[in-house]
């Protein structure tokens, strides 16, 4: 008889029981990090914790754990303690005074009702305000059913329901103009920050662009119709000449491959499946591709796109990616697979030399807007303003 058994014997006689304890759906620790020297505040950071708790640092190569990591070292050279905890812990109770609470959009406000009363409350917000986000998700549900007629729903990427923008003082978001007006509302002021990308390729001068410019990528996590794929997928059925390589986990989705199986079986569609951005395997499809194809219905800034383009890969997307592409690359006008299939066609028959030129101005705007240190140097101007207007106020 186990411990456990034996004990609820004993605690039955007074009707109690235990139960095996279970694991936590969320990490508990929270992680603290001083400055050098003496402190001049305190800060709360409730994003992702992972990074702090190995030596390796993280262990994904999600660009919110690389951006945990940035903001808290933009704190702390500014002289502040940092205590790091997830932004999904409920449990939290704080121990200490903070100045500064910076948090995700869940769970701002179980835990902003802990903190003192004159904590200054800054949302990171990494997503388009949830109405936006689901209304424009459920028009590609209805385009679907228009279309294939058939009900895709698990293939879209619903924002739960929250008042993350509500709760703060100001708002960091993740995006350009187009993820900001979708907070407008609120009246809060929003300081745009760019994701940073994970990737760091170099350039390749010699790349073949005779030969890439009929090949392209769709890059993506879950979520195929939320970010274009189905479009991406009808419109690459009409250019038997053009090559598409999806990069993403498309096989967790059994309803939509069932739903585009032609397509997918199609001599010029390839799948690899999830591909490490930070792999030997990307860099060699960047090597031998002209563009990313994007037509995604609704993002904060497309982590995707950040990276194809911090690669060199020119940018063929949505304005709802939340990506500035003018100058290099092509932000289609409506994600109609016509529109989308001129804009593929453009980059197929533009000359090399075109598209070394577009690519190199695509790579350059990577290595200017995307890297780890435009990131600390942007955030830190935010800080810089937030922490001289809160000593004002």
């Amino acid at each position: 008889m186990s411990l456990l058994s034996l004990a609820n014997r004993v605690l039955g006689k007074a009707g109690l029981h235990l139960s095996r304890a279970q694991p936590l759906w969320y990490n508990p620790a929270c992680v603290t990090l001083t400055p050098e020297g003496a402190a001049r505040g305190r800060v709360l950071l409730a994003y992702v914790v992972a990074p702090f708790l190995s030596n390796r640092g993280p262990s994904s190569s999600h660009t919110h754990h690389g951006e945990s990591q940035l903001m808290a070292d933009v704190w702390l050279q500014r002289g502040f303690i940092v205590d790091v905890i997830d932004y999904d812990n409920p449990a939290f109770i704080p121990e200490h005074r903070y100045d500064y609470f910076v948090s995700a959009r869940t769970n701002i406000q179980r835990i902003r009702a802990r903190l003192n009363e004159d904590c200054h409350c800054i949302v990171h917000l990494d997503t388009s305000h949830y109405t936006t986000n689901n209304r424009d998700a459920l028009a590609r549900v209805v385009g679907c059913q228009a279309r294939r007629g058939v009900d895709l729903f698990g293939s879209v990427r619903m924002i739960e329901v929250n008042a993350g923008i509500e709760a703060a003082d100001v708002g960091v978001l993740l995006g350009n103009e187009e993820t900001a007006s979708t907070y407008a509302y609120a009246g809060k002021p929003l300081y745009p920050l760019n994701v940073p990308a994970v990737v760091d390729l170099p350039w390749e001068e010699n790349k073949d662009f005779g030969a890439a410019r009929s090949r392209f990528v769709w890059l993506g996590s879950d979520g195929a119709v939320h970010k274009g794929l189905d479009l991406a997928l009808e419109a690459f059925a009409k250019l038997p000449e053009c090559h598409l390589t999806i990069c993403g986990p498309i096989d967790r989705d059994p309803a939509f491959c069932a739903a585009y199986a032609e397509e997918l079986a199609l001599p010029n569609i390839e799948q690899l499946g999830w591909v490490d951005v930070s792999s030997d395997q990307f860099a060699r499809l960047v090597a031998t591709s002209a563009a990313l194809v994007y037509p995604s219905c609704r993002e904060g800034q497309a982590g995707a796109a950040v990276n194809c383009i911090r690669a060199g890969l020119i940018p063929i997307v949505s304005r709802e990616t939340g990506v500035d592409v003018d100058g290099f690359g092509t932000q289609l006008a409506d994600c109609q697979v016509d529109t989308i299939v001129e804009a593929v066609k453009a980059v197929s028959q533009a000359s090399p030399e075109a598209l070394y030129t577009r690519a190199r101005a695509t790579w350059e705007h990577g290595q200017t807007r995307f890297g780890h240190d435009a990131y600390r140097q942007r955030y830190g101007a935010i800080v810089d303003r937030l922490t001289s207007r809160n000593t004002e106020d």
